[in-house]
């Protein structure tokens, strides 16, 4: 059948090609293929067809007896078919139609929607205008614009035919409280309630959303929303959990014990994981279990509510004291991952959401051994749904360029490890995952023996048909629960830290700060932090060598987190930013540390802790005029790592200055709740030294020299 139709479209397609005949005979053609070609199959399409054959006569009214070729024709006919209006969608047609009130007026569908019918919001208000005459005195017509609502009410109801819905919004949406529907609808249900429906019969017709996303969805549901089936099967884990176990001693709290026992330690880690919570029932540290006062010995209230900091918020003190305090205060919320360079923004994509994206992929890819550039093709997809990254060509070009980051990213990442830990040396083993020193094996194709870290993350090698690549060891540690944990984080209590008071506040009692957050990319044995930037590298010297020290404060705060709670390692340490760009470029920039001991590491984040929560800092010191002054006064030895010169508080007020008086330089103040940064003064050479060498000084003599690769 379907041979035999394609040699009879051949057939009239040589026919018109070489036929010359009349707009009359043309016409005659036309509905005898319209006919043997096109089938109706219900009444819609009969309705087309006669639109159609109506369309089609007009060839006979332009006839004018002379002959012409199908190609003429086929134009005149074109022409004629375009006219046609859509039979679907239109007044009197079949199909949806979205309007308002006014337009669709006294015309019958088969059903009716009707939205926004909330209390006060219909019908309208009257508005007074002191050039209406009506208000002065009304005459027989007047209509005021709450009459006129509730007469296109009425016709509203007399034009549904078959159903009517009537909706409103029931809850408020910050509060909560109930809402009521409008006088009209109130009004229409009490008349049915009294003359036709009953009580019964009224709860009938009432038709009740669930109020959350995750209401009445099932785990395995059909939801285009991600989210909400995660959140529907972890209500289903919670009512689950309150069936079979015992009540918790403290009300809204779970028993963790309870679960373990319950649970065998397979069961518990994969609950664990898809809960967000930590490996380990919570235990109470023996730090936080007594709040003492300072100096009296005495124990206060064990209970008391600690101060909750976040990783990021440390950071943005550290880089600007005056918009990192003020969002502290404020209680400001921010996502975990930083915007990175949010003075350049794309016209596609920006470059913050460029690189949260980015950063996400790449580690993600790195935990679990899944090529990143189809890992990002998944993620994509959501987003273009959501409307976070452009579609169509600039979508195309968007994912061109991201596939050509992450490929760069590789091969920095690939060639620095390569040049400092060849392939079989002790260096390179003590950072694989296993005791062999080889990769584990993480799809079907394996890792061979004997290959080394640097190989085995080289673009295009190593990749089986499912699409996989052998793992690299890259995780990030999570300090704290959060709502989602992506496979790359590795989930641990906060770290619990007791600041002392201020110089002023003698006598009174230390405070427990609770840190929490995420760090960047480590190495297994945590010994290197990695971030990834999808911007080129700069210089050290200038502008440059502050941005770079910007983005190495997250490695820093990082390695001084995991020195405080134990989880550094030994040895040297690093931090490191991996740019984009030309291979044949340096894209590696960073620091050589030198380790901490846990005590020394706490000691120095509770004076940044406490500096912050101690005083305002209502002044200018950015951590880019820290840094240009810190390099300036230590360029050479920073190569060598020794014999460095401390940063003086005239210096760095003239260098505070400098920047801010450069209009087109951008710098951490420019960004944050306190406006008009450039207006504030620096603080005093002798105050500015003192916050220096109490905040940045232990930071900055744990640098060893420069990594530039």
């Amino acid at each position: 059948r379907f041979g035999l139709l394609v040699r009879s479209l051949l057939a009239d397609c040589r026919f018109v090609r070489d036929e010359k005949l009349s707009l009359s005979e043309w016409a005659q053609v036309y509905r005898a293929q319209l006919d043997a070609y096109l089938h109706p199959a219900d009444q819609g399409d009969t309705q087309d067809r006669l639109r159609i054959l109506n369309a089609l006569s007009r060839l006979e009214n332009m006839d004018l007896g002379s002959k012409v070729s199908g190609r003429v024709a086929a134009e005149i006919a074109s022409k004629a078919l375009e006219s046609l209006g859509g039979g679907r969608g239109r007044y009197l047609a079949e199909g949806v139609v979205v309007s308002s009130f006014l337009p669709m007026r006294a015309i019958p569908f088969r059903v009716v929607f009707v939205l926004g019918l909330g209390e006060g919001l219909f019908p309208a208000s009257e508005q007074r205008d002191a050039l209406d005459l009506r208000a002065a005195k009304r005459r027989a017509g007047d209509v005021d614009p709450a009459e006129r609502d509730r007469y296109m009410f009425l016709e509203t109801l007399l034009c549904a035919r078959e159903k009517l819905y009537l909706s409103y919004v029931r809850r408020d949406g910050q509060t909560g409280d109930p809402l009521q529907p409008s006088a009209v609808v109130q009004e229409l249900l009490h008349i049915l309630k009294t003359g036709y429906l009953g009580e019964q019969g009224l709860e009938g017709i009432k038709i009740e959303p669930p109020l959350w996303r995750f209401d009445e969805i099932s785990p395995e549901g059909a939801s285009f929303l991600d989210e909400a089936k995660k959140e529907a099967r972890i209500n289903q884990l919670r009512r689950t959990l309150q069936e079979h176990l015992p009540e918790s001693p403290e009300e809204g709290a779970l028993n963790y014990q309870a679960i373990r026992e319950h649970l065998s330690p397979e069961q518990w880690e994969k609950l664990s994981a898809m809960l967000s919570l930590p490996p380990n029932p919570p235990e109470v540290s023996p730090v936080t279990a007594v709040a003492r006062s300072a100096g009296s010995g005495e124990e206060e209230n064990a209970t008391e509510e600690p101060v909750h900091l976040s990783l990021r918020a440390i950071r943005t003190f550290l880089e600007c004291p005056m918009q990192g305090w003020a969002r502290v205060m404020l209680g400001l919320a921010e996502e975990e991952d930083d915007l990175l360079e949010r003075e350049e923004e794309d016209f596609t994509v920006g470059r913050a959401l460029e690189s949260i994206i980015l950063r996400g992929v790449f580690l993600d890819a790195a935990a679990t051994g899944w090529n990143p550039e189809k890992l990002y093709d998944e993620q994509a997809k959501r987003l273009r749904l959501a409307g976070r990254i452009p579609v169509g060509v600039l979508g195309r070009v968007a994912t061109g360029r991201h596939h050509k980051i992450l490929q760069e990213w590789r091969e920095r990442l690939a060639g620095y490890l390569e040049a400092k830990w060849p392939p079989g040396s002790p260096e390179e083993n003590r950072h694989l995952e296993n005791e062999e020193g080889n990769f584990k094996e993480t799809g079907p194709a394996g890792m061979p023996s004997g290959k080394g870290f640097a190989d085995a993350i080289k673009p295009g090698t190593r990749e089986d048909t499912t699409g996989t690549l052998i793992s690299v060891p890259l995780h990030r540690v999570r300090l704290g629960r959060s709502g989602e944990q992506s496979s790359a984080e590795t989930v641990l209590d906060p770290l619990v830290l007791e600041v002392p008071p201020a110089e002023t506040e003698e006598g009174t009692r230390k405070t427990r700060v609770h840190i929490s957050g995420l760090t960047e990319g480590l190495f297994t044995d945590n010994s290197v932090s990695v971030t990834f930037h999808p911007g080129t590298a700069p210089g050290w010297s200038g502008d440059g060598g502050g941005r770079i020290f910007k983005l190495l404060l997250r490695g820093i705060v990082d390695h001084l987190v995991l020195s405080a709670t134990g989880l550094a390692g030994e040895g040297e340490r690093r931090a490191l930013i991996c740019y984009a760009g030309e291979p044949k470029e340096k894209g590696i920039r960073g620091f050589k540390l030198q380790a901490l001991e846990p005590e020394k590491a706490r000691k120095c984040l509770e004076a940044i802790v406490a500096d912050l929560l101690s005083s305002s800092h209502a002044y200018l010191l950015p951590c880019e005029a820290v840094f240009q002054e810190f390099y300036s006064l230590n360029k050479e030895a920073l190569k060598e790592g020794t014999g460095y010169q401390p940063v003086t508080g005239a210096g760095l007020r003239e260098r505070v200055i400098d920047i801010a008086g450069k209009e087109h330089l951008s710098f951490s103040s420019l960004w944050g709740p306190v406006p008009s940064p450039r207006t504030y003064q620096p603080p005093t050479p002798e105050e500015a030294e003192k916050m220096i060498n109490r905040r940045l000084g232990p930071l900055l003599e744990m640098i060893s020299g420069l990594e530039d690769f």
